[in-house]
């Protein structure tokens, strides 16, 4: 883990709710931990807070309607913008990552980090998962889309890479301590 590459974020999730998801079904819409709160507060009648939150109800898809939760995922390391996923397209933007040095580690120990750089790529995971093969002069209206989609990310989220400073920018919790 740790990159925004799907070899960082993308993993299994297995959720048993007896009379929501069918046995044996498998989900493949976009989801997140973020998406744990409002799905909660669903499964339990419980309300949000008033406050905006990231998250969505993902109770739609573990049904198996057909309905996708989300349409895009934004990938930020931090504060910077390093990624915009849609279905499946997802459009990396420059950024330097970490790598694995060697084969992989054994019982949780690494074998050491490197260092890489990523030039503004986009893959398709359905054929591509390890985002190797970048397409993006095949595909410049997907590109395009999704510079859109990360405008407007900009716009609300900011981005540390880019130096722009969000309008909608909130400390991620705000509550305070209780005694």
């Amino acid at each position: 883990k740790g990159t925004t590459f799907e070899g960082g974020i993308r993993v299994p999730c297995i959720v048993r709710w007896p009379g929501t998801v069918k046995p044996g079904s498998t989900v493949t819409a976009l989801g997140a931990t973020m998406d744990l709160l409002p799905t909660l507060a669903n499964a339990t009648g419980a309300a949000l807070p008033a406050l905006p939150i990231d998250g969505v109800d993902f109770t739609p898809a573990l049904r198996g309607d057909g309905k996708e939760p989300r349409a895009t995922m934004l990938c930020y390391w931090g504060k910077s913008l390093e990624a915009v996923r849609e279905g499946r397209w997802k459009l990396h933007f420059a950024h330097n990552h970490r790598t694995q040095k060697g084969p992989p580690g054994q019982d949780g120990e690494s074998r050491g980090e490197g260092s890489g750089k990523i030039e503004e790529s986009l893959f398709d995971l359905a054929t591509d998962p390890g985002e190797r093969t970048d397409v993006a002069a095949m595909h410049p209206d997907i590109v395009a889309r999704l510079k859109a989609i990360a405008d407007q990310a900009r716009d609300d989220l900011g981005d540390a890479a880019t130096k722009t400073v969000g309008k909608g920018v909130r400390p991620a919790d705000d509550a305070k301590p209780t005694k």
